[in-house]
């Protein structure tokens, strides 16, 4: 699990369901913040960028 996006708790934060892409969403117990976990996303995108570049180069 990530931390809060808003109050940036990891302790109080639980799973709460999935949205409609099924993606985990997350709530934050703190601060009553829903939000999506987007660190695997990143890593995703930086990959693909990195495979694209490589075909120019």
């Amino acid at each position: 699990m990530g931390k809060c996006t808003q109050c940036l708790t990891d302790s109080n934060v639980v799973k709460n369901g999935l949205n409609k892409y099924q993606k985990q969403n997350y709530l934050c117990k703190s601060c009553k913040k829903q939000f999506i976990d987007r660190s695997s996303f990143s890593a995703i995108v930086s990959t693909i960028q990195l495979l694209t570049l490589s075909k120019f180069f």
